[in-house]
């Protein structure tokens, strides 16, 4: 059966003595309960999982910007989208595009002018240029 050791300090000790006892726990039922509490903690559905989940892409499917399209409207729909609530599914940021970037980019600066989107929008278009340049 394998084993686990731990080295605390004084306080720490203390502090979880406290707790375990006053829960009638052993050192075993501590460490289960806190790993239990630990993986009930964050929702995957909440949304602030989803603030964070969607930082992360397997592929950019961006196409690069150029004056006749609409790129700029899609990363402000995006963005208005996560202002009203919208979620995303896990395979929609599974690629990133233009609309969910502005999606992901909202979830983390929440609410801002159209001026400061369009200044976010235009940041990113030339972080994309320069990475092709690479």
């Amino acid at each position: 059966m394998p084993e686990i050791r731990h080295e605390l300090d004084d306080e720490q000790y203390k502090e979880l003595s406290k707790l375990k006892n006053k829960r009638g726990l052993t050192w075993k039922g501590l460490m289960l309960a806190g790993a239990k509490e630990l993986d009930n903690s964050l929702d995957i559905e909440s949304p602030e999982a989803q603030r964070f989940e969607g930082l992360t892409y397997s592929e950019d499917i961006r196409v690069f910007p150029d004056p006749d399209d609409d790129r700029l409207g899609a990363f402000k729909a995006g963005w208005t989208e996560a202002q009203q609530g919208k979620r995303y599914q896990s395979s929609t940021l599974g690629k990133l595009s233009w609309h969910n970037l502005g999606w992901r980019l909202s979830m983390l600066f929440g609410d801002a002018s159209g001026e400061l989107k369009r200044d976010i929008y235009l940041w990113c278009v030339e972080r994309q240029r320069k990475a092709s340049d690479d």
